[in-house]
């Protein structure tokens, strides 16, 4: 994670953790999306939205659908300006 610079390609790399099955990989993806909210230039795909989505709804606990609420939540609000 840390020899990658890219906000995008960190990006990128949180969207293919979270397809994981592994609620460890998953919660951890979580984690480092977070510290990419608010960075300038990023911009969730559709097929990243999707997995948050889906996570929010069948997460593994409510911790982890709690955490994906807020990451989207985040994010509209970002998009609305």
């Amino acid at each position: 994670w840390q020899q990658v610079k890219d906000p995008q390609a960190r990006l990128r790399i949180c969207e293919k953790a979270l397809v994981q099955k592994d609620g460890a990989v998953v919660k951890r993806a979580l984690n480092l999306l977070i510290t990419l909210l608010g960075t300038a230039g990023i911009t969730f795909s559709e097929l990243l939205l999707d997995h948050l989505i889906d996570l929010a709804i069948i997460g593994s606990s409510a911790a982890v659908r709690n955490q994906v609420f807020d990451i989207l939540e985040s994010t509209v609000q970002e998009q609305q300006g």
